[in-house]
């Protein structure tokens, strides 16, 4: 896949995530991806963990909506994405962002690590 396909990916990751659409979203990953939401968290490792693990994280913070923030940056295998958006905290929503999500991509074109950067 070329530079624009990676950033279509890292674009559909962030409205597949909002859409609350896990099926889609868990199609963008490789079978052994890592998560690490945010950095420093213990990581959530294979798509398996994705599938339950990280998406109940994500279940407890929706609705939300994720919105990027610039242009994706690609490099390679590597893109970085800026996010802003709304989540839900105690039953309201919050303002988030920024928040800086780097990701690696395999040969097939899979993510195969995300890391999160915010506070």
């Amino acid at each position: 896949m070329d530079d624009g396909g990676l950033a279509k990916a890292i674009e559909a990751h962030c409205r597949l995530l909002s859409d609350g659409n896990k099926k889609d979203w868990l199609a963008l990953w490789s079978d052994d991806a890592v998560i690490e939401d945010p950095i420093g968290a213990p990581p959530y490792v294979g798509k398996a963990s994705l599938a339950t693990a990280f998406w109940d994280f994500i279940q407890n913070l929706s609705p939300m909506s994720l919105r990027l923030d610039r242009a994706v940056i690609v490099r390679g295998n590597e893109g970085v994405a800026i996010i802003f958006g709304t989540l839900t905290v105690d039953g309201k929503l919050a303002p988030i962002g920024p928040i800086v999500d780097h990701f690696l991509f395999d040969e097939n074109d899979k993510i195969i690590r995300m890391r999160a950067f915010w506070n």
